[in-house]
């Protein structure tokens, strides 16, 4: 019975299982521990099984006003949106694992390393637009991309529909 469960479980999925365990094997390496299947435990390593590689990547390992973080492109996402997906991920405070950036439950300030020049620069729960960080933040072409990226999912995507998406 075991080998028809998962000839039908693979058949109703969008990937091979030698594609599945190829990525397995990857976020493994990228993001995990020693332990098999501990990359899967990371957001990256969630994301980079469910979609594959991304697009293209931009990496910020320091900045002056952000943690270090990286966004990742996808061209598009069959069955979920048809336009550019941009997925953000932060070390909270510089430290520990990467974590998935949401425009709804995370704030701006989760990306800025905390220094006397951002602390007070916007509230705990603000809900702010692109170009009310921008009013306040001024960069480099890397930190503009990165107040793109954290003001939503994708173009045109605003407010709850972010959510749903991530």
């Amino acid at each position: 019975g075991r080998t028809a469960f998962e000839d039908n479980f693979w058949t109703s999925r969008s990937i091979t299982p030698e594609e599945y365990y190829r990525r397995l094997n990857y976020v493994d390496s990228m993001f995990g521990s020693s332990q098999t299947a501990s990359g899967a435990n990371t957001d990256p390593g969630r994301v980079y099984l469910s979609l594959g590689p991304p697009t293209r990547v931009t990496k910020l390992p320091s900045s002056r006003t952000f943690v270090p973080l990286e966004i990742w492109y996808y061209d598009n996402v069959p069955g979920v949106i048809s336009t550019e997906l941009r997925l953000l991920f932060f070390r909270p405070n510089s430290m520990g694992l990467p974590k998935l950036y949401s425009p709804i439950t995370d704030t701006i300030r989760a990306l800025l390393v905390p220094q006397s020049a951002t602390t007070k620069a916007f509230g705990p729960n603000d809900s702010l637009t692109e170009a009310d960080v921008r009013k306040v933040l001024h960069g480099s072409a890397g930190e503009d991309e990165v107040i793109t990226a954290a003001s939503g999912i994708a173009p045109g995507i605003r407010g709850s529909g972010n959510q749903e998406i991530l």
